[in-house]
């Protein structure tokens, strides 16, 4: 993984941790990959977020209290519908607006799971997102920084 060999370069004295953000669409394939790497043993802290099924599925909680969409093409259509402010195009530069509301689509997210079934994960057909671990150990790290 690209994420060892990055970790090498540039020293581990000098990284908080490592996380891979996977739309879940396009790697079911890797799982046993993911699920390897995060119980091997190491120094670096690591993580794997998913996006059932990508990760407009997640922006769409920036606009809206759920996501309904359960193919990349429709979670694409859904975000383009609700985006708030000009046009959602893949691989945009992520704008403010949609960053300021990232404690609000956590709690969205939240809120969606715990209505789940008991068991249910991000690889089931259910939309989901990972992304507010994500955001609660940037937090986490941001303070440790600041202190």
């Amino acid at each position: 993984m690209n994420v060892k060999r990055k970790a090498a370069d540039l020293g581990f004295e000098s990284i908080s941790g490592a996380w891979i953000v996977c739309d879940v669409d396009e790697n079911k394939p890797h799982v046993e990959n993911l699920q390897k790497w995060l119980t091997e043993q190491s120094r670096l802290p690591r993580g794997v977020v998913l996006s059932n099924p990508c990760i407009e599925a997640w922006f769409v909680y920036h606009c809206a209290n759920t996501c309904s969409s359960r193919t990349a093409g429709s979670a694409l259509k859904e975000l383009q519908n609700k985006w708030k402010q000009g046009t959602y195009a893949k691989g945009m530069v992520i704008p403010e607006w949609l960053i300021d509301q990232t404690d609000e689509a956590c709690l969205r997210v939240q809120r969606r799971r715990a209505s789940f079934a008991q068991g249910v994960t991000a690889w089931d057909e259910a939309p989901w997102s990972d992304m507010p671990e994500l955001i609660a150990w940037l937090d986490r790290l941001r303070q440790r920084r600041s202190e």
